[in-house]
């Protein structure tokens, strides 16, 4: 009862409505149940019992016991987030420029100035990149987080949400707003490391949930890796990605063809627009060819020092983004099996490789990837990579580099000669700079989740045609990086 007239108090409502809510969302909790338990289903997966792997002679071995279970998992961490060690920003040239965190170093700061002649890479690609992460002459740093902000973000926040190791969950600093000096102690604990770009120790501490991409396959290699951070380091996360798109979207510096992770915009207006661009092509007879591709290991290939730059470049302060790269970095990961979390855990000293990933799991995960395409797309459509459209009603001109949604990009080209084969040509050429750009960053295309098509058309007895393969024969490469 107190508790029911504490939150009529705090939210303003009359008591006997708060108790009809109450009761209400207690009957639909049980109604809920009741189904979940006919239907025998559940939304979760239990905790990993097994994981077929690699053995040292070079078989395949089913580990269950708790030691070998760990050991295969935190050996497959080791692997997923060092696998972007042969990338241009984890060479020793730029290591030794940049380090791998990158915004502790004074030549980062010049690349954001575009100070930094010459580059300190040989790689062509990483050049393009570099020379379009400079910051805007009108983007200042975020200011910082309001007591109002941080109260906000935790109310919006779920209760029942995991976090790490050291069992401070979601609830205690959701029940902290509500008290004003609880609220300010906590809010000044978490923006200190942020101004001041200190890593707590508490906070290098991630649990590495591994799930199931497919049902049934347990194979280490093929479970997906999901990184639980301490709670108060990804709300500052979190924080830190709102606040940089939101400057990013009223500055006018996200590229127009990604709809991930951006208000307004969602995956079914992106199908639309693929939709309504294949009705211009087939209005104006135009040839055109795309290319679907995905990113392989998305996040877990992000390097550090890309996410560093392209962040700082949309206006995150150097200070907060070197305590979120560094705390990733210095992390040391443990497991969380049917044995519970483990005690042993591996870090990058283990790993003895320059390590990548932003971490499956950070708050700021989806906001860096769309931070990192939009500088790729600059790229793209510089060298002249786009589909060049024209409005069947308004004759207005339109360039469209690709449609993207994340990580998943669909590239369109065509070709001032209007010829089949200089479309097929010009779009191997863009899928190349594609991928050179996505390994500048740490990442790499997978070979079974990419298709190309090629639109063209032919006129023969009065009657426009679609051009079928052995009319109009192409092949596009990429590069299989494993």
């Amino acid at each position: 009862m107190g508790i029911i007239q504490a939150q009529a108090s705090a939210k303003g409502v009359p008591t006997k409505a708060l108790w009809k809510q109450h009761r209400s969302a207690e009957r639909a909790r049980k109604m809920a149940r009741r189904v979940r338990l006919v239907l025998q289903s559940s939304n979760q997966q239990g905790a990993l019992q097994a994981v077929t792997g690699p053995t040292p002679e070079g078989h395949r071995q089913e580990f269950t016991t708790k030691s070998s279970l760990e050991k295969a998992c935190l050996e497959e961490a080791g692997r997923r987030f060092t696998q972007a060690n042969n990338t241009p920003m984890l060479q020793t040239n730029m290591i030794q420029r940049f380090g791998e965190i990158g915004a502790n170093r004074p030549e980062f700061k010049k690349v954001l100035a575009r100070k930094s002649q010459p580059l300190p890479t040989d790689d062509i690609y990483t050049t393009k990149l570099l020379q379009h992460l400079n910051r805007p002459p009108n983007i200042i740093d975020l200011p910082p987080r309001s007591l109002q902000e941080y109260t906000m973000g935790w109310r919006k926040s779920r209760e029942t949400t995991a976090s790490s190791l050291l069992g401070i969950h979601f609830g205690h600093y959701m029940a902290g707003t509500f008290n004003p000096e609880i609220a300010i102690f906590n809010v000044t604990m978490a923006d200190l490391p942020m101004r001041t770009s200190y890593s707590p120790q508490r906070w290098r501490k991630g649990l590495n949930v591994m799930l199931e991409k497919t049902p049934g396959n347990f194979n280490v290699e093929k479970l997906r890796i999901i990184l639980l951070f301490e709670a108060d380091f990804n709300a500052n996360n979190k924080w830190i990605g709102r606040a940089v798109m939101f400057n990013a979207e009223i500055n006018d510096l996200l590229a127009d063809k990604q709809y991930g992770s951006c208000r307004n915009k969602a995956a079914v207006l992106q199908c639309l627009n693929k939709g309504l661009f294949y009705d211009l092509l087939r209005q104006m007879k135009k040839p055109a060819a795309l290319c679907l591709n995905d990113a392989k290991s998305c996040y877990d290939r992000i390097t550090l020092l890309a996410a560093a730059l392209c962040l700082c470049r949309l206006g995150a302060p150097i200070n907060a983004v070197k305590c979120m790269t560094t705390t990733i970095h210095r992390m040391n990961h443990h497991i969380h099996t049917i044995y519970g979390d483990s005690q042993q855990s591996a870090n990058h000293n283990l790993w003895a490789a320059p390590i990548a990933s932003i971490g499956q799991g950070n708050g700021t995960g989806p906001s860096i990837w769309a931070a990192v395409s939009s500088p790729m797309f600059e790229v793209m459509c510089q060298e002249g990579f786009y589909a060049l459209l024209q409005g069947a009603i308004s004759l207005q001109n339109r360039t469209i580099a690709g449609f993207a949604f994340v990580d998943d990009t669909d590239l369109c080209v065509t070709h001032p000669t209007d010829q089949a084969n200089q479309v097929a040509g010009h779009m191997q050429k863009a899928v190349t700079l594609w991928e050179g750009l996505l390994h500048a960053t740490g990442g790499a295309l997978v070979p079974e989740k990419c298709f190309w098509y090629l639109v063209a058309f032919e006129h023969s007895n009065n009657r426009w045609k679609y051009l079928k393969c052995n009319q109009a024969p192409g092949n596009i490469t990429i590069l299989d990086m494993d």
